[in-house]
């Protein structure tokens, strides 16, 4: 009767790898599973990122496209950030006040 390692429980091959006098192997080899793991979880990890970097990257080129086809005067981007045109920055009219309408 044959049967491969594989189909040996694993109680059974730590017994046979101490009858053998290979527990240091062991413990070495199965190191080495658990460090292949990790590296593995931090290769998935990097993919994601670069992903998410390749989109960020995208979108503030795009931005930064956006910007310069908009050929915005100095004026235009500070009335811009409060969402005026240039002429009408001092005549907003005063926020409602809650209730009063």
């Amino acid at each position: 009767m044959s049967t491969s390692r594989s189909c040996i429980r694993p109680a059974r091959l730590a017994i046979l790898d101490t009858f053998g006098g290979l527990d240091g192997e062991r413990e070495a080899f199965g190191e080495l599973v658990r460090r292949r793991a990790a590296l593995e979880a931090d290769k998935a990890a990097l993919v994601v990122d670069e992903k998410t970097y390749a989109q960020q990257l995208d979108l503030l080129r795009f931005q930064a496209d956006e910007i310069s086809a908009a050929r915005l005067q100095a004026d235009e981007e500070s009335a811009g950030r409060a969402g005026l045109s240039p002429g009408k920055q001092h005549h907003q009219a005063a926020p409602a006040q809650p209730g009063s309408a």
